[in-house]
């Protein structure tokens, strides 16, 4: 690429050609250009699904939402500018649809390599977000260059779980029924998850989780409990509450939260599921 640059004698001028090797690289003009030239990045890769560990493609909590996760491209080609999310209905036969597009760095708090779509205005007439499977794929960009598609991640969102009430041991003080309302026409299993939040609301971590999925006894009623007392066999191990030290997890008048999560009957793993919204409860000293 040559660049004219005139030098001013008098009322002469002598034109300087000059040859500008690594102009690509944006040290001429002090940022990188972007163009037809531009090569597009390797393609992102979904993060792998793991419901325990709340990993890859995933209901949001307290929301009819679904968050995608993946990982950024490798570093063998050029640095992703930004990402572009796409959608599609799994039953249909139809194009991948964009939802969602973001630049690198310009979501303050939020990483660059994760999604929420709650979008439903691109459903057709007779779809509702909640229970439709979605496929969906992401690409990443560098100026007008896009990747190839990643891979495809899947998830069906269901109606949320209301948790009501939990009711503590007496005697320790450590939580021991947790009450929540399920819709009984919802053939599905459920897990209990117990998380510690700092005074802003910001999840910390999830300090206790009950486990594999436990389907209720009787889908007919409007509520189930959950008694930490008579675990089934998916149950934690050590004991409920008790760390490998047989210390409590759980601080008496600390503050914690917990959610339901729901697995239809597809089981574990199955992409697909929903999240209530954590709810308030505190730990009571013990007698």
């Amino acid at each position: 690429m040559s660049v004219d640059v005139f030098f001013w004698t008098g009322s002469k001028s002598k034109r300087v050609l000059l040859l500008v090797a690594g102009l690509g690289a944006g040290w001429w003009s002090g940022c990188k250009p972007h163009g037809p030239e531009d090569l597009p990045p390797d393609r992102p890769q979904m993060v792998g699904k793991n419901d325990l560990l709340e990993q890859g493609i995933d209901a949001v909590d307290g929301q009819n939402a679904i968050e995608i996760q993946w990982r950024a491209p490798s570093l063998t080609g050029s640095p992703p500018d930004g990402y572009r999310i796409y959608r599609r209905q799994a039953a249909r036969s139809q194009l991948f649809q964009l939802v969602g597009e973001f630049r690198v760095g310009t979501r303050p708090g939020l990483p660059d390599t994760t999604y929420i779509d709650a979008d439903t205005s691109r459903l057709s007439a007779t779809s509702n977000f909640v229970g439709t499977r979605f496929d969906y794929v992401v690409r990443g960009f560098v100026g007008s260059a896009e990747s190839a598609n990643s891979d495809t991640a899947t998830y069906r969102l269901w109606y949320q779980t209301n948790p009501l009430e939990v009711i503590n041991d007496p005697m320790t003080g450590q939580p021991q029924r947790f009450i929540y309302k399920i819709n009984p026409f919802q053939q599905a299993a459920f897990v209990i998850r117990i998380g510690e939040f700092d005074r802003r609301g910001k999840l910390l971590g999830v300090v206790w989780t009950s486990g594999e999925p436990v389907q209720p006894d009787d889908y007919s009623q409007q509520q189930v409990e959950y008694d930490v007392k008579n675990l089934p066999s998916g149950a934690p191990s050590p004991p409920p509450f008790l760390d490998s030290q047989g210390r409590l997890l759980l601080i008496p008048g600390r503050p914690y939260r917990w959610r339901v999560d729901l697995y239809p009957d597809e089981g574990i793993n199955s992409f697909s599921g929903s999240e209530s919204a954590w709810k308030d409860f505190t730990v009571g000293p013990p007698s």
